[in-house]
């Protein structure tokens, strides 16, 4: 079936459909809408071999072919190629956003009468795509469909399609050429008798009058038609105003929600900030007033000749004089073990912290530091003995300890304890030993020590 109508509809409607679609067969045209698919055959096949063959395509939008794929499917195809007819068969909100700007011919509550104005309306709209229908001869060749769709786009969904106003330009046209055609024909004839010449004149006349008549019924109708394309500029030019004009009050809108949302995380961050400084001011005082109630430890004087290990982070400041203002010579490292060789000083505060200044060799001269940030090695202050009453010891070796499983230098390794940290004591492993420096770093120096259990 080729120059045919395809119907599309939602099988919801389907008897609706089929009225419709009877009708335009009795009226001649060939329509494709029954949709039982051949055995055999695809159905996507079928569909599209009868969209591509369609002279004109006519969607029935309803409350059900709205929410149909197949019939926006179907209708794209149409509007695609400028064949579309839209007709709308029940009362809708809206049609899909894709066809609304397409004007729809209202076909609501139809009885199936032929005489109906917006049926003929309907199939004005549809000859100049189909064949002319004539009883007494074959179907013709279809019409080449305009270039233009002839359903004018932006009028509202539920706007009824304009009213046919009485006969078509090509009717008028036919009649005008039929009487111009009988007056010259009239004007023709020669006739003797007074009273046939007199009859054939007034003949003339009235025709004449007709002919006058009918041109002006054809130039009221060209002007009425100017006035309804006119106003349906218009209201199309309203309608896409209205709609920049909310599409510009939505990106507004949506401009305000942003800056609303960023202002709101704004705040909330400044709060977040307010309530982390409130809790460390919380913490702060907490701390203050924990070390106000906390009596200050007496500190002890320095014991002459003992070994302490640096403290301060990350270096202790070495001094020519024992004060805060002397000159600074040089710094030595946390974790480093220095020998305190006097007390310089009575007890004194530095940095908030009391203590002495003690007198200590560094580079081979004479210097000071401040005792605050010393350690003693052992409660005792002895370093040639381990047997003090202290049992946690810093580890001062570089750059760690080593643990053997047995108490002699060729025990095997079990770990290492790296240095500055503390260890526990449980006990002497060995009685005193003596070690030749040299033998470890090549220096003439004697250690005695005793092997000790961790």
């Amino acid at each position: 079936m080729s120059g045919h109508i395809f119907l599309s509809y939602s099988r919801k409607d389907k008897a609706r459909a089929k009225k419709l679609a009877d009708t335009f067969e009795n009226m001649g045209w060939d329509v494709w809408w029954d949709r039982e698919i051949p055995p055999g055959q695809s159905f996507d096949d079928v569909i599209e071999k009868a969209l591509t063959e369609a002279s004109c395509i006519v969607v029935l939008w309803s409350k059900n072919s709205v929410h149909s794929q197949w019939v926006r499917t179907e209708a794209a195809e149409g509007k695609r190629r400028r064949i579309l007819i839209p007709i709308q068969i029940d009362e809708l909100d809206a049609l899909p956003l894709a066809f609304r700007r397409t004007q729809v011919a209202p076909l609501i509550d139809w009885n199936g009468s032929t005489e109906s104005e917006d049926f003929k309306q309907i199939v004005a709209f549809m000859s100049p795509f189909l064949p002319r229908i004539d009883v007494n001869a074959k179907p013709v060749t279809p019409i080449t469909p305009p270039a233009t769709p002839v359903i004018k786009a932006a009028d509202p969904i539920n706007k009824p399609a304009s009213k046919s106003a009485g006969l078509s330009y090509k009717s008028i046209i036919a009649i005008f050429a039929a009487i111009v055609i009988a007056i010259i024909a009239y004007k023709a004839i020669n006739i003797s008798p007074n009273n046939s010449s007199t009859k054939s004149d007034e003949r003339i006349a009235e025709l004449e009058a007709k002919q006058r008549q009918l041109e002006q019924v054809l130039a009221d109708k060209k002007l009425k038609d100017k006035t309804k394309q006119d106003e349906a500029e218009r209201i199309k030019r309203e309608q896409e105003l209205k709609d920049l004009q909310a599409e510009k009050q939505h990106l507004l809108d949506l401009e305000r929600e942003k800056k609303a949302l960023e202002e709101v995380r704004k705040r909330k961050a400044e709060a977040d900030e307010e309530e982390r400084l409130r809790l460390l001011a919380i913490q702060q005082a907490q701390k203050d007033k924990d070390r106000a109630q906390q009596p200050e430890r007496p500190k002890t004087v320095p014991v002459q000749g003992s070994w302490y290990v640096v403290t301060a982070s990350p270096s202790l400041k070495v001094r020519m004089a024992p004060r805060k203002s002397g000159k600074r010579i040089g710094l030595i490292p946390k974790g480093e073990k220095i020998q305190v060789l006097a007390v310089a000083t009575g007890k004194q505060s530095v940095a908030g912290k009391s203590g002495y200044w003690v007198e200590i060799e560094y580079k081979q001269q004479k210097a000071y530091v401040f005792d605050a940030f010393l350690r003693s090695v052992n409660s005792s202050g002895s370093t040639s003995d381990a047997s003090s009453a202290t049992r946690e010891y810093i580890v001062l070796a570089k750059p760690s300890l080593t643990i053997r499983k047995t108490p002699e230098l060729r025990g095997d390794k079990k770990g290492k304890v790296k240095k500055g940290k503390v260890v526990t004591v449980l006990g002497k492993a060995s009685a005193l030993q003596t070690l030749s420096e040299a033998r470890l770093l090549g220096k003439n120096k004697i250690w005695q020590y005793h092997w000790l259990c961790i």
